[in-house]
C-alpha cells in the first residue's frame, strides 16, 4: 500500500513499512516550510513507562540543508554522567544521554552522546550523527546504496529504570532524504536556480 502525496505525485510507502514517510510541514512562526521524514521503529526491550507509541526517527530539512533530527523514544530518558561525575552536557550546554548503536551484524555497539529534549522523551542528533545512522560510519557516504546499513539497533537508559532497546529497519534507498538534507559529498551537489 502506498500513499500518494500532492507534491509531485510521488508514491510514499504507508506507515509500518521500512521506508521514510514524507510530509511537507509549515512553520507559521518563521513563515517557512520544511521537509519532514519519519522512520518508524519497534521496541526490542520496551520501556517501563511509555506513551504507547512506537519509537521513531524524525528528520527535518529545508532548502536542501539538514535542519534537525530526533529520536522519539516515548519515555523519559536518563541523562549521562559527565567526566566530572555530574550531568553530561554538550558544547551548547544541553543535557546529554548516552546512546549505544549497533548496525547490521556488527557485534560491538558504538557509543555516542545525544542531546535530550526539554521534556526528556526525545533525543536530538546532528547531520554527522544522521550520516552515522544511515551508513554506520562517521564519514560514511549515504548517497552510495552499498554503504547504507540495513538494520539499526539503538539503546538508551530510561530514567530510573533499565535500558530501552529499539530497532529500525533502514530503507534500501535513502536517495530522497540524502538530496533533501544535503548529505551528498564527493560529487557536485545540485544547486537551486
Amino acid at each position: 500500500m502506498t500513499l500518494t502525496l500532492s507534491n509531485g505525485g510521488q508514491d510514499i510507502p504507508a506507515p509500518g513499512s521500512s521506508e521514510w514517510r514524507y510530509s511537507k510541514q509549515d512553520d507559521p512562526l518563521h513563515g517557512t516550510s520544511f521537509d519532514q521524514f519519519i522512520l518508524d521503529g519497534r521496541y526490542l526491550t520496551r520501556p517501563s513507562q511509555t506513551d504507547g507509541e512506537n519509537p521513531a526517527l524524525v528528520v527535518q530539512c529545508s532548502d536542501g540543508k539538514f535542519r534537525r533530527g530526533s529520536l522519539v523514544v516515548g519515555t523519559v530518558i536518563q541523562h549521562a554522567q559527565g567526566a566530572d561525575g555530574g550531568v553530561a552536557h554538550s558544547l551548547k550546554g544541553i543535557t546529554q544521554a548516552h546512546v549505544e548503536m549497533r548496525w547490521d551484524e556488527r557485534k560491538k555497539p558504538n557509543d555516542d552522546w545525544w542531546e535530550i529534549s526539554n521534556d526528556g522523551r526525545a533525543l536530538f542528533f546532528d547531520k554527522i550523527q544522521l550520516t552515522k545512522l544511515l551508513t554506520g560510519r562517521l564519514l560514511g557516504h549515504p548517497s552510495d546504496p552499498a554503504q547504507l546499513v540495513h538494520r539499526q539497533i539503538i539503546g538508551v537508559v530510561e530514567a530510573f529504570a533499565n535500558e530501552t532497546v529499539m530497532q529500525f529497519d533502514m530503507p534500501k534507498d535513502s536517495t530522497w532524504i540524502v538530496e533533501a538534507c544535503g548529505l551528498e559529498w564527493g560529487k557536485k551537489k545540485k544547486t537551486k536556480e
